[in-house]
């Protein structure tokens, strides 16, 4: 910092220079500087960090890592990442799935990330979807931001596509489940519909017959006036303990023009039906999700075995998370759009291109997202990752630095960082379920 405001200069000799003139049209700030110069903690102070500067100098390069199933070209990737659970070599398909709704920011990138690395790891392919159901937030902007950032990282995909590429499909299995009576029709109320989740009460319209829900679903599909207030909901369980489960909402309907498919379609799957329908169509052998999505998965799994739909391993790995420092794509929309800060590449967003804007190079931010994962040996337990699966269970010991889901539950004694994945023979069965929380604190989202 001294050097900085001082005009100093690390030079190749690796000595810190100190002696360049401030302008004659600044005489009071040059005794300033001259007195602050002469201060013995001071000349202390420059000697220390010269010499922190000489060291860093002749540390040598980090090393491409070479892994057991390949080698891979990520600086910084520790000696050995954890295995992917149930991965077979050649075989492996992961995929990142962004909603075009706003710059990539380096939470993303971790996600991005770790998928890349397990397809390269494993001789496998990495997907890259953008998931655009929601008309109301997606912009090609966006999906153009995203495009370069990935590629800026060298993340390359081996595939790409959009969600809406198979909304055909997606409503056509909606009305598969219709007709099965595994989903209804329903005109409550968001606010009522909420009370009623929470309250585990089931809704009036429930018990409909598949013929009128088809019905009533075909008009909302066309986009008809009179069932624009409806939605299809998927019938599960209204009794679970997981709110997810409590007949969750699978198909909206949407006035507004789709930035791919224009005013093709009026009625819009949720992500919650569309994900685990494309995942299964598309052959992701993998599918990476935060601890977030943790009370999802019952949900996810539970949609594959309805409709008969090849099942798919999930993968939860904990979220990247930063103090003091906003990573709500809702929040930081309402500064780019409130004029708060300069774009979404401000150098104080956490955004990639605000993060590099900054300064930070691409092999620094890359090193430093693959550090955040970090195999512990010996007994310490910091972070489970744990796979379920037709083969066994396995286990491997991780650090998440930045997790505070984990370290609350370090605090209560239970462990929030998990990989885990859950087989087709355990949809039904509750032992990977946790208990939700209290009621009112938590409540489904329509």
């Amino acid at each position: 910092m001294w050097a900085a405001l001082k005009g100093g200069l690390y030079s190749r000799q690796s000595r810190l220079v100190l002696d360049i003139a401030i302008p004659e049209k600044f005489p009071y700030a040059a005794r300033w500087f001259n007195y602050i110069s002469s201060v013995p903690s001071v000349k202390q102070t420059i000697g220390r960090v010269s010499g922190g500067l000489r060291q860093a100098s002749r540390q040598t390069p980090a090393k491409t890592v070479e892994t057991k199933k390949g080698e891979i070209s990520l600086d910084g990737t520790p000696e050995s990442m954890p295995e992917l659970p149930f991965a077979e070599d050649g075989k492996v398909m992961t995929r990142f799935p962004p909603e075009a709704s706003g710059y990539m920011h380096i939470g993303h990138v971790k996600a991005a990330m770790l998928n890349y690395y397990y397809a390269k790891r494993y001789h496998g392919k990495l997907l890259l979807r953008f998931d655009d159901t929601n008309p109301s937030k997606e912009k090609e902007e966006f999906e153009t931001s995203i495009i370069d950032d990935l590629a800026r990282l060298g993340i390359k995909a081996d595939k790409f596509s959009h969600t809406s590429d198979f909304f055909d499909v997606i409503l056509d299995y909606a009305r598969q489940m219709i007709r099965e009576g595994l989903a209804f029709m329903d005109n409550t109320d968001q606010e009522t519909m909420r009370k009623e989740r929470m309250e585990r009460k089931e809704s009036k319209m429930r018990n409909t017959s598949p013929e009128e829900n088809m019905r009533l679903f075909e008009a909302l599909c066309r986009g008809e006036p009179e069932v624009q207030d409806y939605c299809l909901r998927a019938k599960i369980d209204m009794k679970s303990d997981n709110g997810t489960m409590r007949d969750p909402v699978l198909v909206r309907y949407f006035p507004l023009t789709h930035m791919r498919t224009g005013d093709k379609y009026k009625a819009y799957p949720c992500y919650d039906l569309a994900c685990p329908i494309v995942d299964s169509i598309e052959g992701v052998t993998h599918a990476m999700r935060t601890t977030e999505y943790k009370d999802r998965d019952e949900q996810y799994m539970w949609i594959q075995k309805a409709l008969r739909l090849r099942p798919v391993h999930l993968v939860e790995f904990a979220r990247l998370n930063f103090q003091y420092t906003l990573m709500s794509k809702r929040k930081l929309t309402w500064m780019v759009d409130h004029h708060e800060v300069d774009g979404w590449d401000d150098p104080r967003f956490p955004t990639v291109k605000g993060v590099l804007r900054r300064g930070v190079q691409v092999e620094a931010l890359r090193s430093f997202i693959l550090s955040q994962v970090e195999v512990r040996g010996g007994g310490e337990r910091v972070g489970l990752l744990e796979a379920r699966g037709d083969h066994g269970v396995g286990q491997v010991l991780v650090r998440q630095q930045e997790d505070p889901r984990a370290q609350r539950a370090a605090l209560h004694g239970r462990d929030e960082g998990r990989l885990r994945h859950h087989p087709p023979e355990q949809r039904r069965g509750g032992h990977h379920r946790r208990p939700q929380p209290p009621e009112g604190e938590r409540s489904a989202r329509r």
